[in-house]
């Protein structure tokens, strides 16, 4: 599995890359854009531009656990994975998506990771890793269909997601495009866009 970064190809790209393994065409996911972080509204920006793990960003921001809701997954030719995460109360907070490799980890860490009962950030967290978050780009994206189902949303609801990747001991592991959940956020920031026009 080539992992791609954003000196190869850029954000959306590499969204649309992510997004193939689970929508078709990758662009049923929705419309992504570019989104320099200074333009990004907060607490979008506080979500996403870092170096750390959601999992951890979004139990601070939310002030509870998180849990992990595998949507769908493959094992071939990678293993990928499509991923809610939810507060304690079952609201949704984040969509994922994960493609990773696993000859960077221990058996025991791939097995955890395989039952899919805890978030990928928490597992890393607790086995102490040898690890760094790389390569962080952020998005502007409005929903496509499906995606906004997964969110209990209408479709055009403006959120903001970010692609980035894992490395493990030294090489790159893991790639990740994660996407708030528009309604997890106070509505002052969110925007309805008509793509009709």
């Amino acid at each position: 599995m080539k992992v791609h970064s954003a000196r190869e190809i850029g954000p959306v790209e590499r969204a649309l890359d992510l997004a193939g393994l689970f929508f078709s065409p990758a662009s049923d996911i929705g419309l992504l854009s570019v989104a320099r972080s200074e333009a990004v509204p907060d607490p979008f920006r506080r979500l996403l531009d870092h170096s750390n793990h959601m999992t951890s960003s979004m139990e601070s921001f939310h002030g509870c656990r998180v849990d992990l809701r595998i949507v769908n997954r493959h094992t071939e030719p990678a293993y990928a994975r499509e991923i809610m995460l939810h507060r304690t109360d079952g609201s949704p907070v984040q969509y994922g998506i994960v493609r990773m490799r696993f000859d960077s980890v221990d058996n025991d860490l791939k097995q955890q990771i395989l039952k899919g009962m805890t978030p990928l950030g928490t597992l890393l967290i607790q086995a102490d890793v040898l690890r760094h978050i790389d390569d962080v780009q952020i998005l502007e994206c409005f929903p496509g269909k499906r995606l906004a189902g997964l969110f209990c949303a209408h479709e055009n609801l403006r959120t903001f997601g970010r692609v980035a990747q894992i490395i493990l001991h030294g090489k790159p592991a893991i790639e990740l495009l994660e996407i708030v959940v528009p309604q997890s956020i106070p509505t002052s920031t969110v925007v309805v866009k008509d793509l009709q026009s």
